[in-house]
C-alpha cells in the first residue's frame, strides 16, 4: 500500500517549497510537534487567529518527516475552527497532515459533493463538514520573519494581520 506521502505526490505532484498543512487540535500539541514554542509575533498571531483560517509557517523539528517539509525545515501548521475535526484530530494524536481536496490549480470545492473523483479516491478519509467559503483558502503567514510575510492570500487579508501587528505592509 502507498505510503500517505506518495498518495499526495501522486495527487497533488512535487510540491517543491511549499510544506503540506500540518493540522493541529491545540497550540500545546503544535509546540510539542514543532519541538519549540511559538514566540513573539507567531505567538501573537496564534493567540488572535486561531482556531481559524491562518496557516503559521514555523521551525519543523527533525521528529517530523521531513518528505512533508519545506526544503528549510519549515512547517505550516494550522488549528481549524471547525470543531468536529479538532476533536477527530485530538482523538489521534493530536497532528494531522492536510491538504485541500483539489488538485493543482483548481479551485477548491465549497461542498463536499464538488470534490472530483480523483480526490476522493487518492483519500484516506474524506468527512462531510458543510459549506466552506467558495475558492478562499487559508492565509500562510511566514511568521519566522520580522516583518512577517505573506506567503498566501487568504481567509484573512493581509492588512488585517498587518494592522493587529502594527505592521506595513509585506506582501
Amino acid at each position: 500500500m502507498p505510503s500517505v506521502y506518495d498518495r499526495l505526490m501522486e495527487l497533488k505532484g512535487a510540491r517543491e517549497q511549499k510544506a503540506y498543512a500540518l493540522l493541529v487540535s491545540s497550540l500545546e500539541i503544535m509546540e510539542r510537534v514543532a519541538g519549540r514554542a511559538l514566540d513573539g509575533t507567531a505567538l501573537r498571531l496564534a493567540q488572535k487567529f486561531w482556531p481559524g483560517a491562518l496557516t503559521i509557517v514555523w521551525h519543523g523539528s527533525l521528529a517530523i518527516n521531513r518528505e512533508f517539509a519545506a526544503p528549510d525545515g519549515s512547517i505550516g501548521y494550522r488549528l481549524p475552527r471547525h470543531e468536529f475535526l479538532r476533536e477527530l484530530i485530538a482523538a489521534g494524536d493530536g497532528a494531522l497532515w492536510a491538504t485541500s481536496a483539489n488538485r493543482p490549480g483548481a479551485a477548491p470545492p465549497a461542498v463536499f459533493s464538488d470534490i472530483e473523483s480523483a480526490v476522493m479516491e487518492k483519500a484516506a478519509l474524506a468527512i462531510d463538514g458543510g459549506e466552506t467559503v467558495p475558492g478562499v483558502p487559508s492565509t500562510v503567514v511566514e511568521a519566522r520573519t520580522s516583518p512577517v510575510r505573506i506567503v498566501r492570500k487568504g481567509a484573512i487579508p493581509a492588512n488585517e494581520i498587518h494592522a493587529f501587528l502594527g505592521e506595513g505592509s509585506n506582501a
